[in-house]
């Protein structure tokens, strides 16, 4: 999954390792689902991913509201 959405082996790793196995692969069910839904809405879907990851590690990534969005 981590292909389709052009994130790189060391990128997913790298995310793996600072917020855990289970996050990580959320935060990429997350993003390749927003990138097939509209492709257009995310310009950079690793980039995003990166992003999530980020917003995580300073306490800022409610991934609850990203999920219940993508439910509606």
């Amino acid at each position: 999954m981590r292909i389709l959405i052009g994130l790189s082996p060391a990128g997913y790793q790298n995310a793996v390792e600072r917020q855990g196995k289970f996050l990580a692969a959320a935060c990429l069910v997350v993003v390749a689902e927003k990138a097939l839904r509209d492709p257009d809405q995310i310009a950079s879907p690793g980039g995003y991913f990166r992003a999530m990851i980020d917003r995580a590690g300073e306490g800022k990534l409610h991934l609850h509201k990203s999920l219940h969005g993508l439910v509606s």
